[in-house]
Formats: C-alpha cells, structure tokens, sequence
C-alpha cells in the first residue's frame, strides 16, 4: 500500500537531483570556459552559448536517461521483491548521481582536459568537445571497472570487516546528526 511519507521521499530526490544537476552545469560551465576567457578573438557569449548546447544537449540529456532509466529498474527489482517474499515493506535505493564523483569528474578531469585542449592550441570549440569526450571516457573506464568490481563484491564482504563497509554510512551519521 501507498504511504504518504513516499510522497515526501519522493519530493526529496527530485529536489536533490535538480539541485545536483543546477551545480553540475554551473560547475562544467565554469571549467569549460576558464581556459578560453582571455583568449583574444573569442566571443565570451557566443561561447558561452556554444558550451551549453554541449550542456544541455549532451551532458544533461544523458544524465536525464540514466536517472530514468537507473531508478525505473530499481523500482522493477523492489516490485519484484515484493512479490517474491510476499510483503510492502520494501524500500529501493534511489539512483541518482553520486555527488563527490560527479565535482571529482568535472574538476579533476574535464577542467585538466580543457585546459589541455587550450594549451595545445586547439580552438574553444574543439576543447569543448575534446573536454566533453575525455569526460565520457573517464566516465564509461570508471564504470567499467565499478562492474568488475562488483562481481568481487561477495568476496570483499567475505574478506572486508564489518566496520569498514559503513564508513559512507557512519559520515552521514556525522553529517547530518
């Protein structure tokens, strides 16, 4: 059955994931257009229009269908649950964009290749792209290697004290008391 604290939880996502994905933009924005700000010839608007066309139309429409599509099967595999065990009282994770990962990507890898890009002599628009495309692989490498390992995942919870395996949980603990 329906409670109204889904309604809440509910709310909550959303308004987490649009305030994610607000900073996200502003954030590659900024580290898009750092390198080319002083560059003579360039035209500050028409680049900032041209890196949110690459935004808008590339990165926040990729994140929109993963979130669609990541919190949909988990809400199928709840559902799923449910009817095997024979009870409501099931919860799903939401799927959403992890946080720390998506500021370490943005800063740590689509700012350094941008500022490569800008470097090496490449035009504003190639290093957007160049930016944009060095993100996707970091992006697609790292996923790669969360799928390896989380098939060793029975093993590291074999292997891994119990303790160890709650330290993101004990730093929300602390966070929010």
């Amino acid at each position: 059955p329906f409670n109204p604290g889904e309604i809440n939880c509910a709310l909550t996502l959303l308004c987490q994931m649009i305030g994610n994905i607000i900073a996200f933009i502003g954030a590659t924005s900024m580290v898009m257009s750092t390198p080319y700000k002083d560059v003579a010839g360039i035209d500050e608007a028409q680049m900032n229009v041209f890196i949110n066309d690459v935004i808008y139309s590339k990165i926040v429409t990729g994140m929109c269908c993963t979130m669609i599509f990541g919190n949909t099967y988990y809400a199928w595999m709840a559902w799923r649950m449910m009817r095997r065990e024979k009870t409501t009282n099931v919860c799903t994770l939401p799927y959403g964009i992890n946080t720390p990962a998506a500021f370490a990507f943005i800063f740590g890898v689509i700012a350094k290749a941008a500022k490569e890009a800008a470097a090496t002599g490449m035009s504003m628009e190639e290093g957007v792209l160049y930016a944009w495309r060095v993100g996707c692989v970091a992006n697609l490498v790292s996923g790669f290697i969360a799928t390896l390992c989380g098939f060793a995942g029975p093993l590291i919870v074999k292997v891994a004290p119990a303790a160890s395996l709650m330290v993101a949980l004990a730093g929300l603990g602390f966070t929010y008391p």
